[in-house]
């Protein structure tokens, strides 16, 4: 078998019936050290060049066969491979250098096999330094008799013994850090083989870091970094493998260490951490060395590598577990899951932060005692799930009840992980919950929203439709303390329409809102919504109300809920009203659209009627007095084909005020009423009438809608009244008031008088009347019609407070 690789070539001699024993040593080597090249071919010169011999003595390689491999000089180092069935005491006595367990080689083949190279080198070593000394008229002294070779061996095992010892008692050291244990190994190893001083080193890229030492002296000190590149360990680093020189004047004279420091002798070995060269461990003196160390001395300082690479591996991989355990323990405290951890007899053995917030229990109350949250009644079901993950089933998903410390119910989500030991049983089970209770109740409140949509689809008017929203806020989204604000138009206002019993109780006069006050009216300008966490800090006109959630519904006003209780309102309850509010919305859209839709219907109908009967009378009228003016000639029936021709025309002007404001737009201006109602009551004028405009102020309208509601108003006194004087006074509300002492309503006025269609006394279909009623109503007025003090009819026109004044008789 030869390894190459690093500075050079190694061959290794085995000897065994079994060619896997071949592969088995090979595949340590490719595991043990980077860059090797190991090449396996039959020799039968196993004794000749080459570093070390292993023997396969589990292949029934006998003593005999050893002890002919042992009996020379210039034989490598023989290693034996056992199984354990061959005594040991025959091996050694059969001149064995060591003893490797088959076993190790596939525990721990890295270090089985630097052991191995470590003899093949050493050797190596000891070869050229006899070359060197024969060349140099020297030779090697020998024990010339048994007695000598004897008390060698002697010597070397009690050594060797003594040194394990020490060893054995420095690692485990109950107090000692890594560092003093390594200092005291450094000392021993000197002690052993002979050095002055020793060092570990850190080598990463060219730099060379001391880790630890031993009696280096003052100039150099633990965690200096030197240039490797200045070092004698370059050799050791490049090699990978163990290096030595006995002499540094002669090795190498020009080296900076020996220029610096003059060390004479150097025995160096890498450290290996996993399959990672981590530095060295090196051992010098300021003399020189006769002989080399041997075999026996070099896997003393081998072992003492090995421990410290294995030592550092460990507290890598410790500091790697307790990393890694630290992220598992943080990730369980931060997540918002309940993670709980129960051993077979249930009792408790994990217990996170979520599993405190979700259940009321500290950590400290349940961990050790029996798994707390089983209700009674489902002892049984909890029982079979737990069984099931004790045999190794990841559940996940199924749904539970489990109990609060308090005695809530919640809906649970849960998943288990059991987890196995090393020898694959099962002795605990992790328990991952996620609380979907509120989730659950979101849910069943969304199935209740849509119902309430059907409900809102089916509603005939905005007042059944707000009522509708204000009552599946309270009982379907559980807010009791709710109430609607409209948008009148008119008035430019929010306007609370409709309220809870519970608000009304609450608060019982809500504010109503104008144009910048408040932020319940920026809600609604804006569309969109607010969360108040404490609403007493904002605004004090809602009495023991702290949070507040207020939506915009679209153009028509805003739907606001509170509670006593601050920061009561999150999202979900957000989005919740936010989904009720759109229904709304859309319901209230659809009513606008439908009350339209009858009232162009009903236009339709006064068309109709109107085509049908008032068009028809006049017109009928016109064409007799035209006949029976040309057969008489009289001047009297022009007159009332005159009149017939101006009812007609009334009747389609007015028809098409009725179609043309079936969207009223309200322009508004101050105007001055005495103005108004002149130009109002001279287009009505017939002869010697005369209007008397005392002062009557100002007032805020429409000025051409107004001016209408004042013609229509003479009109119907002059000419279904047959009134001789028309009185216009103000009120004092800001409103106005029409009388005359015509022929009036008798008692009290007709039922429907403002009406479309209405069928006045002369039997035609008037809409003069209705005309006023619109226009009022579009201005955010009202009408009423009562019987005057001296019999004739009375309009009063009540609207805001303005400016007021004295009465106006026209005659």
């Amino acid at each position: 078998m030869a390894i190459e690789g690093g500075k050079g070539r190694l061959r290794l001699g085995v000897v065994t019936s079994e060619h896997d024993t071949a592969n088995t040593v090979r595949a340590a080597f490719e595991q043990g050290g980077k860059g090797k090249r190991v090449e396996i071919r039959a020799d039968e010169r196993i004794t000749t060049d080459v570093g070390c011999v292993i023997v396969d003595v589990a292949s029934h390689v006998d003593s005999d066969r050893i002890s002919s491999l042992t009996g020379s000089e210039e034989v490598p180092p023989v290693v034996a491979l056992t199984d354990g069935t061959v005594d040991e005491t025959k091996l050694v006595n059969a001149g064995v250098t060591d003893i490797i367990p088959t076993a190790h080689f596939e525990e721990h083949g890295s270090m089985v096999a630097r052991r191995l190279e470590t003899y093949a080198t050493a050797h190596q070593h000891a070869q050229s330094e006899g070359q060197r000394s024969a060349t140099n008229g020297t030779s090697r002294s020998h024990p010339e008799n048994i007695s000598e070779l004897l008390a060698d061996t002697a010597s070397e095992l009690k050594r060797d013994r003594e040194f394990l010892y020490s060893f054995h008692d420095i690692i485990l050291a109950p107090e000692a850090t890594f560092d003093e244990q390594v200092s005291s190994l450094l000392e021993l190893c000197c002690e052993v083989l002979g050095f002055d001083s020793g060092l570990l080193s850190r080598v990463s890229d060219n730099d060379y870091e001391i880790r630890a030492s031993h009696a280096l002296g003052e100039h150099i000190a633990v965690g200096d970094v030197f240039d490797l590149e200045e070092t004698y360990c370059k050799r050791v680093v490049e090699s990978a493998s163990v290096e030595w020189f006995l002499d540094a004047s002669e090795t190498a004279p020009d080296h900076a260490t020996y220029r610096e420091l003059t060390q004479e002798s150097f025995l160096g070995i890498p450290v290996w951490v996993g399959s990672d060269l981590y530095g060295t461990l090196c051992l010098v003196s300021d003399t020189g060395r006769e002989k080399p160390p041997s075999g026996p001395e070099l896997t003393l300082v081998n072992l003492v590598a090995d421990w410290v690479g294995n030592e550092l591996l460990r507290k890598q991989r410790q500091r790697e577990l307790k990393t890694m355990t630290n992220r598992i323990s943080s990730l369980i405290d931060a997540t918002p899951l309940a993670i709980i951890a129960v051993d077979r007899q249930r009792v408790v053995t994990e217990w996170n932060t979520g599993a405190e917030e979700m259940f009321g229990y500290l950590a400290s109350e349940v961990i050790g005692e029996r798994y707390p949250l089983v209700p009674d009644e489902k002892l049984d079901r909890s029982e079979r799930i737990l069984e099931r993950s004790l045999d190794g089933e990841c559940l996940s998903g199924v749904t539970i009840a489990r109990e609060t410390k308090d005695g809530e119910i919640r809906n649970i989500r849960l998943s288990t992980i059991p987890i196995r030991e090393a020898d694959g049983s099962i002795d605990e089970v992790y328990a991952i919950m996620d609380d979907v209770t509120e989730r659950w109740r979101f849910e069943e409140k969304l199935k209740a929203l849509q119902m309430t949509t059907r409900r809102l689809s089916l509603a005939a008017d905005a007042e059944e439709i707000i009522q509708l929203t204000v009552n599946a806020a309270t009982d379907v989204l559980g807010h009791p303390l709710t109430a609607f604000w409209q948008y009148e138009k008119s008035a430019d206002k929010l306007q609370p329409t409709v309220s809870s019993v519970a608000a009304q109780q609450q608060v019982p006069r809500l504010p109503t809102f104008e144009p910048g006050d408040g932020r319940l009216w920026d809600v609604f300008a804006e569309s969109g919504y607010i969360l108040y966490e404490d609403l007493s800090t904002v605004d004090d006109r809602y009495e023991g109300i702290r949070s507040g959630l207020a939506v915009a519904v679209g153009e028509y006003g805003v739907l606001g809920t509170g509670t006593p209780v601050a920061s009561e309102y999150d999202e979900q309850d957000l989005e919740l009203v936010q989904i009720l509010t759109s229904a709304t919305e859309a319901a209230l859209i659809r009513a606008d659209r439908e009350q339209h839709l009858r009232e162009t219907n009903e236009r339709l109908d006064e068309f109709a009627s109107v085509v049908a009967h008032d068009l028809r009378t006049p017109l009928t009228a016109a064409v007799a007095y035209t006949d029976i003016a040309h057969e008489t000639g009289a001047d009297k029936h022009f007159e009332e084909i005159e009149a017939a021709h101006s009812r007609m025309s009334t009747l389609i002007e007015d028809l098409l005020t009725l179609a043309r404001n079936t969207d009223r737009t309200i322009d508004q201006e101050t105007v001055s009423l005495d103005t108004l109602i002149e130009d109002a009551w001279t287009g009505l004028s017939t002869g010697g009438e005369t209007l008397d405009a005392d002062s009557l102020g100002t007032i805020t309208c429409d000025r051409s809608q107004l001016r209408r509601v004042f013609e229509n108003l003479f009109r119907n006194a002059l000419e279904h009244g047959r009134a001789e004087t028309i009185t216009v006074e103000r009120l004092a509300d800001g409103g106005f008031a029409v009388s005359d002492d015509g022929r009036g309503f008798g008692k009290s006025p007709p039922e429907g008088l403002f009406k479309r269609g209405h069928l006045s006394s002369n039997g035609g279909i008037g809409f003069g009347l209705t005309i006023v009623n619109d226009i009022v109503a579009a201005h955010g007025w009202s009408v009423e019609a009562m019987t005057a003090t001296n019999g004739g009819a009375r309009f009063e026109v009540h609207c805001e407070p303005s400016d007021s004044g004295d009465s106006v008789t026209g005659n």
